[in-house]
């Protein structure tokens, strides 16, 4: 969703976006269906959550109760197309140093496939500051399953990998 804010002392208004957007797209064989996308700040910076809007500049500050990740699903799945899925996630304008990592989840062969372990950090070409109303493309990535997934986390600083079993530890 973009979030748009306005402001004018007469009859007429200014609309200005508040958002900017990451492309997300994975390359992942036809016969899966990708469930979600969730796209996170790498250093916990929240995307969702309580901001105040200042009208004026058309710019969001974060206030409380927020997430460091935003996320597209589909319990249909997210259509594919020659070999791809995209999805673009709106977050808020400013800026992101340590970059973005993205966690997918797949259904393949019958069975989920959690891919949050295929953590990509990303910097769109050096980009760290994130303009208001821009589409930034992620780098493309591609899951492919071997079959194993950690007992939990996606290697983040906020949601790091949960150790459980020896497997999990090799």
């Amino acid at each position: 969703a973009q979030i748009m804010l306005a402001h004018g002392s007469t009859q007429d208004v200014q609309l200005k976006s508040a958002t900017a957007f990451i492309r997300v797209t994975v390359n992942q064989g036809e016969d899966s269906k990708l469930r979600s996308i969730k796209l996170y700040s790498y250093d916990g910076t929240p995307l969702s959550g309580l901001f105040t809007p200042d009208y004026t500049l058309g710019t969001l500050t974060f206030h409380s109760k927020g997430r460091n990740f935003v996320s597209v699903s589909s319990p249909e799945g997210i259509q594919y197309e020659g070999g791809s899925a995209q999805a673009v996630l709106a977050i808020p304008a400013g800026e992101y140093p340590e970059g973005f990592a993205i966690a997918a989840v797949a259904e393949g062969q019958g069975k989920l496939l959690q891919m949050g372990k295929r953590i990509l950090k990303f910097t769109s070409q050096n980009v760290t500051k994130l303009e208001a109303g821009k589409i930034y493309p992620m780098v493309p990535v591609s899951f492919q399953d071997d079959g194993f997934t950690f007992s939990g986390g996606i290697g983040t600083e906020q949601d790091p990998y949960k150790i459980a079993t020896a497997e999990d530890l090799m």
